[in-house]
């Protein structure tokens, strides 16, 4: 009786451990993808950001005259 009490014990506790590493990988994981999407929404938002300031500079300058083709 004392070995199978042992056994039982020994089995409940490797579940338990495997059930709490698949959560931790779970949890690691899921953390992992939220920070792939937040660096891709970063880079997005560089990228738009970038380009709205080049618009805004090329449209703000002065046009280009030609100097002695009269």
């Amino acid at each position: 009786m004392q070995a199978m009490a042992f056994t039982d014990a020994t089995v409940v506790g490797i579940t338990l451990l495997m059930l709490l590493g698949a959560v931790g990988y779970y949890l690691y994981h899921r953390i992992d993808m939220l920070e792939r999407k937040i660096g891709l929404m970063e880079n997005i938002l560089l990228d738009l950001k970038v380009a709205t300031e080049q618009t805004l500079l090329a449209s703000s300058e002065p046009p280009e005259r030609d100097s002695g083709s009269h």
